[in-house]
């Protein structure tokens, strides 16, 4: 296996970690399935654009004002942390 790789899975794994633990109230929703992905895929690859980012919490059934820190920062995280790589693996350890 490739070193490399395995640091990047490594890190990913360390943000689903931080994405668990700090917003337990987004969880329930975030690994919910539409469209054969998981809320967390659709808004890791909704992070750059902010109507498809809209589209993706309209989708979940997130209320936008209730958690809007919490889906603020997740969006950041989300964009800052290769966010689908990250959804991938959520997908495979979840």
């Amino acid at each position: 296996r490739d070193d490399e790789a395995q640091v990047q899975r490594a890190c990913h794994l360390v943000i689903l970690a931080e994405i668990t633990t700090r917003w337990p109230a987004l969880q329930r929703r975030l690994h919910h399935h539409i469209d054969g992905q998981s809320v967390l895929h659709h808004l890791a690859i909704a992070v750059d654009d902010d109507t498809a980012w809209g589209r993706a919490l309209c989708l979940a059934g997130y209320d936008p004002d209730l958690h809007q820190a919490a889906l603020t920062n997740l969006r950041a995280l989300l964009r800052t942390h290769n966010g689908a790589a990250v959804a991938h693996l959520a997908a495979l350890v979840l």
